[in-house]
């Protein structure tokens, strides 16, 4: 059960930091939704179960943290161009997210 959240609520970040920087067209809050989800994805597995610390595991959530800010970041702005890079970022997003948790 736990999991299958864990795993909702990483694949649904990026999506969500497009939507809200659209929205919005501010770029903090963009950002700062783009960020939270790695965030909270990180803490819940490797911090509160008792997981013993793994380096591969802080570079794919910081990778993860990175392309999710910048998503959301880049979707704030008003230009197509930076719309479509969000979209391309989100994508990396998902086939890192998808491939890192394999």
């Amino acid at each position: 059960m736990i999991s299958s959240l864990l795993f909702f609520i990483g694949s649904i970040t990026p999506i969500t930091a497009i939507l809200c920087g659209v929205i919005s067209k501010n770029k903090y809050l963009g950002l700062i939704v783009g960020i939270t989800g790695p965030m909270v994805l990180y803490y819940s597995i490797y911090i509160y179960s008792e997981a013993p610390y793994r380096f591969d595991a802080a570079y794919c959530f910081g990778t993860l943290t990175i392309l999710g800010g910048l998503t959301g970041y880049l979707a704030s702005i008003k230009k197509i161009e930076y719309n479509l890079s969000a979209v391309c970022l989100c994508l990396f997003y998902l086939i890192f997210y998808f491939k890192g948790f394999a």
